[in-house]
């Protein structure tokens, strides 16, 4: 027959070395080591944790969303073949997958730089520096392009600012494209704004008088051309006629 004490005690369990029966501070069981389940040190748990340096999982470049609009065929310097970027003008800079300067003969140097994605995490996907000429409809300008693995993005070229940025490079997006060009001119560009001067009246009230106040009494004399002084300076939130009620 089980007792009250044994039931409670079978309810019981050692979070040391997980039996029933005794709590972890009466376990002679050697002590389990504690380990961050965040950052895998052991001295410490997850909610402790100050590790700065954990590595994060990002996507290098994010494609939930359709971005046919913004992928244009780009030709690099004199070759024959066009490849396709994509227009981020969200990105400082351009990238290219290394697998497409082979392709195209560039070369590439070496370089210590690191390109910073979400969270300020590092990527260790850049393998090297080039420079080309890229052609996007009729506008050709030489910059560099930061080479990167070919599983760092999904198309041959991420088109950034020091593409879409430079001097007289102008685009617009329609709704099924965006067009590059030089200086392009926009309509109403130049026009003058005409300003309209707007005349401003001052409202002038009457004055409360204090044989306007009727409060009895109660007040001094004293207290009442205080209470005259302060509804005068708050003199636009009262009426004296029914017309000059404004409904709000």
């Amino acid at each position: 027959m089980k007792t009250k004490n044994s039931i409670k005690a079978n309810s019981i369990r050692c979070f040391n070395c997980n039996s029933v029966g005794h709590l972890s501070r009466n376990c002679d069981k050697p002590r389990k080591t504690m380990k961050c389940t965040l950052c895998g040190l052991e001295g410490h748990y997850k909610k402790y944790c100050t590790n700065s340096k954990i590595t994060s999982t990002v996507s290098f470049v994010d494609t939930k969303f359709n971005k046919s609009i913004y992928i244009k065929r780009v030709k690099v310097n004199d070759y024959k073949d066009e490849v396709f970027g994509l227009i981020d003008t969200g990105c400082d800079i351009c990238l290219i997958k290394n697998s497409v300067t082979e392709i195209l003969g560039l070369k590439v140097c070496h370089t210590e730089r690191q390109l910073t994605v979400y969270g300020n995490t590092k990527s260790n996907a850049v393998i090297g520096v080039t420079s080309a000429q890229l052609q996007i409809d009729n506008v050709a300008e030489q910059v560099e392009l930061w080479v990167v693995t070919d599983s760092s993005q999904d198309y041959d070229l991420l088109i950034g600012r020091t593409f879409t940025d430079k001097e007289n490079v102008t685009f617009v997006k329609t709704q099924n494209e965006v067009i590059f060009g030089y200086n392009f001119t926009f309509p109403f560009a130049n026009d003058e704004i005409n300003k309209t001067e707007t005349t401003v009246f001052e409202v002038k009230y009457d004055q409360i008088t204090e044989d306007m106040i009727e409060c009895g009494s109660t007040l001094s004399d004293s207290q009442r051309s205080k209470l005259m002084i302060l509804i005068n300076n708050y003199r636009n939130g009262f009426a004296l006629r029914l017309q000059a009620v404004r409904i709000f």
